[in-house]
């Protein structure tokens, strides 16, 4: 389930639209407590789109973001 990506050529190539929305609906989620977003293709663009998201999340508890690219720098401001 690429969610950082698409293809419509055969070719894939960054599309963050997805993860734009997904990092805006955690700004202002309230309940949800666990998200699994193992093997997304999140990327590092995406890691740092998910990141800015849970700054103002308080509920999230639970979230996978392995096998996706994301860059340890961008792994510890999620993980913060």
């Amino acid at each position: 389930n690429p969610l950082g990506s698409s293809s419509d050529d055969g070719r894939t190539r960054a599309d963050m639209s997805g993860v734009q929305a997904l990092a805006e609906m955690l700004e202002v989620n309230s309940s949800l407590t666990a998200l699994n977003l193992f093997c997304t293709s999140l990327r590092k663009e995406g890691g740092e789109l998910i990141a800015k998201g849970l700054q103002a999340n308080s509920t999230t508890i639970i979230l996978d973001v392995g096998d996706n690219g994301v860059a340890r720098q961008e792994m510890a401001l999620i993980t913060n």
